[in-house]
């Protein structure tokens, strides 16, 4: 294995000026620091939290706690809301930050490496692609194909640049998770990738698990890419001194992974910080060499601390790609002509499963112009088509009842409004799962309060997260950690042992319990806290094509009643096999269908379609609304009233002789779920 050296570019300037600041005596700090393990930006974190650096340049009696993220996009949402003062950043999520000013200023205060394009502008095709020459060869090769990325990161950012380099022209651009990427180039059902190390070197070639071939990098085409360390202004303000302490610490981290002796340790820091990654994969996503036939550069990367000229110039170049992505009003054209639409949508959320259908039926065809299009996205989790819909990306938006209220409150960048209810339910979302060795429990109740004092995970902000919350305040439950973990991590975390419990939404639930990595001990039933999915339009659609809201909406309820009835149950999990990966229909039908035990908070009814805001609904998105604001997500207690617009499914149901909910989905016999 080939290894390259690491340019040293520390400012002495920096370096000076630290020193002469001196250290005065302080008091102890409480700090949430959010970095990346799974991406190398954040390795001088990794090694500031194995070797406890901080304990140096603190004041005594400090606590640092490190929380791990696979995105930065998650780190800067838990720093707007004020969750963590300190954020390890990709240079696009650390562009975004600093523009959310009027949530919480955030400021970037040092730079984590600069990389000629071998960090995060990484591009990957499957295992079988042709073997090319060069890497311009290779990327001439994927037009026409079908690539993915995850929107909105550095390696979005890249594969846009390269394709308006190229001029190729891709049949689509998939917004994929890194698992999700990985698992549909192991099936074969995409042709490359644009994504960041370590997971190139997991999924890679040359020291992974041969899924994927890296053919080209940003070195290519000379895009470089970068990392920085952000921090909320309020915390600079008020603690100067631990500003100035962090920043030695990472200076000296950063000398510390630059170190040729170290390179092992930090790789093996690396490996006990993250799951799937090895000593080697890691080893590899810093100091290993890509072969210049693949892009490869002489400089894996370069540590300048300070924002040089080539950092700003970069920054200005994400900054440029941020702020040209939210639109202004979309001219929809006038009622009663074809229209174009673009509908985010969540296959891997049960209770949005209406839009699955609405796709796979098609029943907009009936009620929009003719001649119309309709592009359906996939989001893995509601914040993605929310972003997506405040750019002006998509115009309709099923999601969650957490991300459709905070839709509802970036007015500043664009008008987003609730016109309809997916559904009410116990446990689409709201489900306690414990790990599968965990004891033998009488009922629900028991369960829950073995909880108190373990290591409980959850993605923070969303609706597992006020489950969790309102399930601890009644029960009077103290955990001994309460994680803020993605779907990807609780389940490595689920199969390598180091989690007690999460809670987690549906199809992932039913997953996880059939692959034996854990089990359901309760759900919302358990203390009847219910859960919902919303859907969502943008103000400008709904201002200029009433037509179009009333159409969609039409079409809306026929897939609602579709899935209502029993007999469509297998064409329903049909469908929602189709448009997802790495779920097996059984686990769909149980998603849906199943009948979990009463004991541990199961019941006959699945999910209640209510389709307008009733009584039921309104009072769950305020409740829902109040602890976004409780936990600064938002900055309103209560949604302003004309986010919820009711009169357009209020009509409807009128005009067709129906009344709310219009239907339920019943648990089914369980000699009728698939066999797989």
């Amino acid at each position: 294995m080939m290894f390259i050296p690491i340019r040293v570019a520390l400012s002495a300037c920096v370096i000076g000026c630290l020193q002469a600041l001196g250290a005065t005596a302080a008091e102890p700090v409480k700090l949430v620091v959010g970095y990346q393990p799974y991406d190398t930006i954040s390795y001088s974190a990794v090694v500031i939290r194995a070797l406890d650096l901080w304990k140096k340049h603190l004041p005594p009696g400090s606590e640092v706690e490190f929380q791990s993220a696979l995105q930065g996009s998650i780190i800067v949402n838990q720093m707007l809301a004020n969750k963590q003062q300190i954020g390890y950043l990709g240079d696009m999520p650390a562009v975004v930050a600093t523009t959310k000013r009027s949530v919480a200023p955030i400021n970037l205060v040092a730079n984590t490496g600069l990389s000629p394009g071998q960090r995060c502008n990484v591009i990957m095709v499957r295992a079988d692609a042709p073997k090319f020459k060069s890497p311009q060869e290779a990327v001439q090769w994927l037009d026409g194909k079908t690539l993915a990325t995850p929107q909105g990161s550095c390696a979005h950012r890249f594969l846009g640049l390269v394709i308006e380099k190229t001029k190729i022209k891709p049949a689509s651009v998939l917004n994929q998770s890194i698992e999700v990427i990985a698992t549909n180039l192991r099936a074969g059902k995409i042709d490359g990738a644009v994504l960041w190390e370590p997971s190139v070197s997991r999924i890679g070639d040359i020291v992974g698990e041969g899924v994927a071939r890296i053919v080209a990098t940003g070195h290519t085409f000379g895009i470089s890419d970068a990392g920085a360390i952000a921090m909320r202004e309020d915390f600079i303000k008020q603690r100067p001194d631990i500003v100035e302490a962090w920043l030695k610490t990472e200076l000296e981290a950063q000398q510390y992974v630059i170190e040729p002796k170290n390179w092992t340790r930090v790789a093996e820091f690396v490996k006990s910080q993250t799951a799937g990654i090895t000593v080697p994969m890691a080893w590899f996503s810093i100091y290993g060499a890509i072969p210049a036939a693949a892009g490869g550069s002489p400089i894996r990367d370069e540590k300048p601390f300070v924002f040089d000229d080539r950092v700003f110039t970069l920054a200005a170049i994400a900054a440029l790609l941020t702020t040209s992505a939210f639109a202004a009003d979309i001219d929809y054209g006038k009622p009663g002509t074809p229209v174009n639409l673009v509908v985010g949508y969540q296959p891997y959320y049960t209770q949005a499963w209406s839009g699955v259908v609405m796709r796979g039926k098609k029943f907009y065809e009936k009620y929009l112009p003719k001649g119309s299009n309709v592009e359906f996205q996939i989001g893995l989790q509601g914040a993605i088509i929310v972003n997506n819909m405040l750019a002006g990306k998509q115009n309709i938006g099923y999601y969650g009842d957490m991300p459709g209220i905070v839709s509802t409150t970036k007015t500043e960048v664009a008008d987003i409004r609730l016109v309809g209810v997916l559904g009410l339910a116990w446990d689409q979302c709201n489900a306690f799962l414990v790990r599968n060795d965990a004891p033998q429990f009488k009922n629900d109740q028991e369960a829950i309060r073995w909880l108190d004092g373990k290591t409980v995970a959850v993605p923070k902000g969303s609706c597992t997260d006020r489950f969790a919350q309102a399930t601890f305040k009644r029960f009077n439950i103290q955990p001994k950690e309460y994680l803020n973990q993605n779907i990807e991590v609780i389940t490595s975390n689920f199969r390598a042992g180091k989690l007690d419990a999460a809670v987690m939404w549906q199809p992932t639930t039913s997953r996880l319990v059939d692959e034996g990595l854990a089990r359901l001990i309760a759900t919302g039933k358990s203390v009847q806290e219910n859960d919902g999915g919303l859907l969502g339009m943008r103000a400008d659609l709904i201002k200029q094509r009433p037509d179009v809201v009333k159409g969609w909406l039409q079409a809306e309820l026929d897939a609602q009643l579709f899935i209502a009835d029993p007999k469509n149950a297998r064409e329903v999990v049909n469908m929602a096999k189709e448009q997802t990966t790495g779920f097996s229909e059984k686990v769909l039908w149980n998603s849906l269908y199943g009948r979990y035990p009463d004991s541990a908070g199961g019941g006959d009814t699945r999910n209640m379609l209510h389709y307008t805001f009733t009584p039921e609904a309104r009072e769950l998105i305020s409740r829902a609304a109040a602890f976004l604001h409780s936990i600064k997500s938002i900055n309103v207690d209560k949604v302003r009233p004309e986010a919820i617009d009711a009169r357009w499914t209020e009509e409807i149901l009128k005009e067709r002789g129906l009344k709310a909910p219009i239907g339920e989905v019943r648990a089914l016999p369980a000699s009728q779920a698939p066999k797989s």
